[in-house]
């Protein structure tokens, strides 16, 4: 007898995993996959749904998403709802675009706090070089705490002992230029001090002692 040819299972194609709804996914399974996402765990799927159309006032605040859901379903049909549509898997995904949106939020409200800070620490240069053009008198002290505060929300290093474990990084453009603001206005400070001594002495040197004669 000739033999019989093997024949292949045929190749059943990989679900592509996505938190939107899949195909033959009805609204109301949709759903409740959302809730399972927020809930955690199947079981507690089912009480949030419980309390979420409980009642009628539960059920106005739900608005839509509650008309979407329906009456509570019972446990044996959530495992099988979660198994045809992969909830469990499609969770994680889920998860993963929620930190990565938060990362995303977290990111730009850094980005923009740094941005103000700068803009404030700039206006505190113009103010502190403007004042010594008008012979105020500005402490170096307190340009080093505007200077420590910008540098510390905009993750810089304070203090030498940081500069020596820190990773350093070549200045960017707006770094350089802040800190040939500083240097103009530090070197603007110690001038003005220095002639405010010299005028307090007089100029005078104080006299040098002379050896008595035949010592």
């Amino acid at each position: 007898m000739p033999a019989k040819s093997k024949t292949n299972p045929p190749e059943t194609k990989p679900i592509e995993l996505t938190t939107s709804p899949l195909k033959n996914e009805t609204l109301r399974q949709y759903s409740a996959f959302r809730l399972y996402c927020q809930a955690g765990s199947l079981s507690k799927l089912i009480d949030a749904w419980r309390k979420l159309v409980g009642t009628e006032a539960n059920r106005i605040k739900a608005g839509e998403f509650g008309v979407n859901l329906g009456k509570p379903i019972a446990f044996r049909y959530a495992e099988t709802w979660c198994s045809r549509f992969h909830w469990v898997a499609r969770k994680r995904l889920w998860e993963s675009e929620q930190l990565a949106e938060l990362e995303s939020v977290l990111n730009e409200s850094m980005r923009m706090k740094k941005h103000k800070l700068m803009r404030l620490f700039d206006t505190a240069l113009d103010k502190v070089q403007k004042d010594l053009e008008g012979n105020a008198i500005i402490t170096t002290a307190d340009l080093k705490r505007i200077w420590e505060m910008s540098t510390t929300e905009t993750g810089g290093a304070t203090s030498k002992s940081e500069v020596a474990i820190t990773d350093q990084r070549p200045l960017s453009p707006a770094e350089r230029e802040t800190a040939s603001k500083i240097d103009e206005i530090i070197k603007a400070e110690l001038s003005k001090q220095k002639g405010s001594d010299d005028q307090n002495t007089g100029g005078d040197h104080p006299p040098q002692k002379q050896n008595p004669a035949g010592r």
